[in-house]
């Protein structure tokens, strides 16, 4: 049950990975300071393998119920969701960029430092 709730977590994480450079593409923001490594192929690679793990555990019965389990607590999460999520709650969030610029440190000599 662990490894289903560990995957979903990973999976979600990727998918909202995705979601947000998707977002700043299609908005024309600029790219992040902090690069994706082999972008998109890792992410698309890595949520292939995450799928292939929940495969896996159809696979084998000591490990289906772990899928039981999972799909069941996604179900409640879903209901939960649609019971008592309200108003912005259900709302895309507004992708902004928030970063400022580093300042710039000046060395004994008032010459910019790298």
């Amino acid at each position: 049950i662990a490894t289903f709730a560990t995957v979903w977590v990973w999976v979600m994480i990727l998918a909202s990975h995705v979601a947000m450079k998707r977002e700043i593409a299609r908005k024309g923001l600029l790219a992040s300071e902090f690069p994706s490594p082999w972008w998109p192929a890792a992410s698309v690679l890595t949520i292939a393998f995450m799928a292939m793990v929940i495969v896996i555990l159809g696979v084998f019965e000591d490990t289906r119920v772990a899928l039981y389990v999972g799909a069941a607590w996604l179900g409640l999460l879903l209901v939960a969701y649609r019971l008592w999520v309200r108003g912005g709650g259900r709302e895309r969030a507004e992708l902004l960029d928030e970063t400022s610029p580093l300042p710039v440190v000046q060395g004994a000599s008032g010459a910019a430092l790298p």
